[in-house]
């Protein structure tokens, strides 16, 4: 049975170990049209392993897919779907070895009793009621030949020719959802450079306020150096004193260093300060224009408030000059029925004037006193009413221009 399973690992294209029955191998003779596509087969199945292998090599290293876990789960998925596509193109090798095994298995055979026995006539294997394959010994080997119809051969090679099409697409599918994915993650990387950048920078301005504590702090101890070795000058002797001398001017030189750093340090500083004041000061004065300018929305309730107020104030002056022309006319209706009993007052004292005139002027002068104060009266009667009727004009008139001009104030403050 060993060797039965290495001589179909010989068929499949596997790499078998060196077995020890080696030498009782059976070789198998293909047909030539045979041959020509299982070549093509594996033809096809080395350029997906080399695709395979340049995908890979793509991918990136393991360290970076083990920090980002779904780039390792796609990788993984990708690499499960191209061993399937692969696994398919080998279907029909898998197929042969199934019908040589399963041929073996009916005839009870193993590979030495297989060598041994003698098999004059070829057997047929059929699958699903169909013969599909025959085989037969010749010279020492098994040869395999199709005994299914050439007519169907054509179908067949179109139907195997729409499968790896389609495998074919699926295949370019994946690499380009393999490509789409490798460019988010270069985006992905664009961001992270960038946010380690942001990091870099502030990384260093902490570094600088670092280095100017340092250096501080430096000053600060050449200072009180500066000062333990000037006290301890009076007690040192003369042939000692050169090498203090010299130590003193390296630490007056370390110190004019520092200090020129630190008069950098704080003009540096000052400036900034003095820029950080005018921005104050301009946004005070920008709040200050705020505050006094109103916003449009006030603008527009202050408009409205006082546009209210100006219609209330018109709808009482409207009321009050109906009221003043309902007065008006009253008046004017009084004045004509007035005006109707003058009429008949007068035409009544001249029908009383004719009859006297037609009795005789021979009247005593009471009476002729009492006719020329009645008719000297008339005249200032007459006066009186003229006036009156003017004084009603005039207030009509005024009262009118009023109206007017409170409807062109009104005209005025809308406007603006």
């Amino acid at each position: 049975m060993a060797g039965l399973l290495a001589w179909a690992a010989d068929v499949v294209g596997a790499h078998g170990n060196n077995h020890e029955l080696s030498e009782d191998r059976i070789p198998i003779v293909f047909a030539e049209d045979q041959r020509k596509y299982v070549q093509e087969l594996d033809s096809k199945a080395s350029s997906l392993s080399r695709s395979i292998q340049d995908l890979r090599l793509r991918l990136p290293s393991p360290d970076i897919s083990r920090r980002l876990p779904h780039i390792l789960a796609h990788s993984l998925a990708s690499n499960a779907a191209l061993a399937l596509q692969l696994n398919a193109h080998s279907a029909t090798k898998e197929q042969v070895f199934l019908i040589v095994l399963q041929f073996a298995m009916l005839k009870g055979y193993c590979m030495l009793a297989y060598k041994l026995l003698s098999i004059s006539s070829s057997e047929e294997i059929e699958i699903h009621d169909e013969k599909l394959f025959g085989i037969s010994e010749v010279g020492g080997g098994i040869k395999i030949s199709m005994l299914k119809d050439k007519a169907e051969s054509p179908a067949l090679a179109e139907l195997r020719k729409v499968t790896l099409q389609e495998e074919n697409a699926a295949y370019e599918k994946a690499i380009l959802n393999c490509e789409n994915k490798l460019q988010e993650r270069m985006q992905e990387t664009d961001l992270l450079l960038q946010k380690l950048q942001v990091r870099h920078y502030f990384r260093i301005n902490m570094e600088m306020d670092e280095t100017e504590q340092t250096l501080m702090e430096e000053l600060e101890n050449a200072e009180t150096a500066l000062d333990v070795r000037q006290s301890g000058k009076s007690v040192k002797s003369v042939d000692a004193s050169e090498t203090p001398a010299e130590a003193g001017l390296d630490a007056e030189a370390a110190k004019s260093d520092i200090l020129e750093k630190m008069d950098n340090k704080k003009k540096d500083m000052s400036s900034m300060e003095e820029i950080v004041k005018d921005l104050e000061k301009r946004w005070v004065q920008i709040q200050e224009n705020a505050l006094k300018q109103p916003t449009p929305a006030q603008r527009e309730k202050l408009l409205d408030k006082q546009l209210h107020n100006l219609m209330e104030q018109l709808a009482a002056k409207q009321a009050q000059a109906e009221g003043l022309v309902g007065e008006i006319h009253l008046k004017e209706m009084e004045l004509e029925r007035l005006k109707g009993l003058w009429r008949m007052i007068e035409s009544s004292n001249v029908e009383g004037n004719t009859a006297r005139n037609r009795f005789g002027r021979s009247t005593s002068e009471k009476g002729s006193a009492s006719t020329d104060y009645m008719v000297d009266k008339l005249p200032y009667s007459t006066g009186g009413r003229t006036e009156h009727q003017e004084r009603l004009m005039l207030l009509r008139s005024a009262f009118v221009m009023y109206i007017l001009f409170l409807n062109i104030v009104v005209l005025i403050k809308l406007s603006f």
